[in-house]
């Protein structure tokens, strides 16, 4: 049986369930009258109306968006470019409005390649993004842990956009990214939707600050902002000026018009010692919530960085998942130990030693190296089909597998010198990528009677057959 099957999926909880449409609460505690009226309310929710403060200096950026002309004339699409961006398309995936699918498009653009590129070209020249590639549909689905609520917010919206537009808008992101690294416009703190950084090294910059303030044996605050409605609070006109100008603008959130919501606002105090003084920190006139533990990006943070919290979380959702995919198999007539080695490597490890870089330091302390042994010989007992009387030790030898501890350390040993050793060959750096247009497109070049395949020596017997 396949190890990402059924059995897994349901463990996972990655199976897709039928979205069901129930009566939702307003705002005044009434509830919605038919299905017309309820899914008005969750559109309104979800796709909010634009509202921006009635003040001469918002609209004095949305006229600056709508006045601006550009400055700088970019080459056009070339064809190697437009096939690159053409080929990270998944297959399978839901088309648009028009129906044309990833493999529609990949089909037409390998008999009219020309063609397809001058029309992008043609938007680009043009500054235009056609309406008709701006029509979604939209497909809601229920966010975890939800399904009872009657928050109209408990649905979060898929927008299906033509294959068309989603081609154009790479094309965009692509030609924008490289414009923003070659003129340093892009701060050394921006972590997401970088090349060649992950959420990893955004921990480690977070834990590196916080160790400092250990060090240095004073006293810090780690605040997790929330923004409201975030996606659907990103203003279109800020964000075109922003673009425009790629400066640093005071009162960014206000100008943006951002709302931070305080609720969901947190405090962690960093620092070994007790505060004599009890922290207060407002928002908006809130007081934020003081909280001993804050999770960042899958990461649990505490006071002193001891990582107990994390720990025992990691320990809690991987238990979670191997009781769930016990109870699954049984349904199947159980999974083989081939099957569950797979998972046990696949998705088990991952979890346990998910930025093992950040918290490393977790596992000097015995206590939390034998809560991951105990998880590590429960999933293992299954994979050996062996009897709770086992030992953990026989449990490893008898199933190939190393204990935990050495393990993750191997592996952020192995992370911590791909990032920072000497005698490490390293991608070419994003600031230093050629232009979009200017990529040499590898397959294309072979094409024909080339051979593309190279003869490496590393004995000096270069040549001897």
């Amino acid at each position: 049986m396949m190890p990402w099957g059924p059995i897994y999926k349901a463990a996972a909880g990655k199976q897709r369930t039928p979205l069901e449409v129930t009566t939702v609460k307003r705002t005044d505690g009434t509830l919605t009258d038919g299905l017309c009226d309820t899914l008005t309310l969750i559109m309104d929710t979800c796709v909010p109306s634009e509202e921006v403060p009635p003040t001469s200096f918002h609209e004095g950026i949305r006229t600056q968006a709508e006045n601006y002309a550009g400055e700088i004339d970019d080459v056009p699409f070339a064809i190697q470019e437009v096939r690159a961006v053409v080929k990270e398309f998944e297959s399978g995936k839901s088309p648009g409005e028009d129906g044309f699918t990833s493999e529609i498009l990949a089909g037409v653009f390998g008999i009219l390649p020309g063609s397809l590129t001058f029309i992008f070209s043609r938007c680009l020249g043009e500054g235009i993004f056609p309406n008709r590639w701006k029509k979604s549909d939209i497909v809601l689905t229920t966010k975890p842990g939800k399904k009872g609520s009657m928050d109209p917010s408990k649905y979060r919206p898929i927008s299906l956009l033509p294959i068309m537009a989603k081609t154009l808008e790479k094309l965009m992101i692509n030609r924008i990214m490289y414009d923003l690294r070659k003129r340093g416009k892009l701060s050394e703190r921006q972590y997401g939707f970088i090349p060649q950084k992950s959420t990893i090294d955004a921990l480690k910059a977070v834990r590196d600050a916080a160790r400092g303030c250990l060090d240095r044996k004073e006293y810090g605050a780690m605040v997790s902002l929330d923004v409201r409605g975030a996606f659907n609070g990103a203003w279109w006109p800020a964000i075109l000026k922003r673009l425009a100008e790629m400066g640093c603008p005071e009162r960014w959130a206000w100008e943006s018009n951002l709302q931070f919501n305080p609720e969901k606002t947190q405090v962690l105090r960093i620092g070994r010692r007790q505060i004599q003084r009890e922290l207060a920190v407002y928002l908006l006139g809130s007081r934020l919530a003081l909280v001993s533990e804050l999770r960042y990006l899958g990461v649990y943070f505490e006071s002193s960085l001891r990582w107990n919290s994390h720990v025992a979380y990691i320990c809690k959702k991987a238990t979670q998942l191997i009781n769930v995919l016990a109870r699954s198999a049984k349904m199947y007539w159980g999974l083989g130990s081939e099957a569950l080695r797979v998972i046990y490597r696949g998705a088990i490890v991952p979890i346990m030693t998910y930025a093992i870089t950040v918290w490393v330091d977790a596992l000097d302390v015995w206590r939390n190296v034998a809560a991951l042994r105990r998880v590590q010989r429960l999933m293992l007992l299954r994979i050996i089909k062996g009897v709770r009387t086992i030992s953990y030790d026989a449990c490893c030898v008898i199933a190939g597998e190393r204990p935990i501890e050495m393990e993750a350390r191997e592996i952020a040993n192995i992370q911590k010198t791909m990032a920072e050793g000497e005698q490490v060959d390293r991608p070419l750096p994003p600031v230093d990528w050629p232009h979009p247009a200017r990529i040499i497109d590898v397959e294309k070049a072979f094409e024909g009677d080339a051979d593309p395949t190279y003869a490496v020596y590393t004995d000096g017997n270069a040549g001897r057959p």
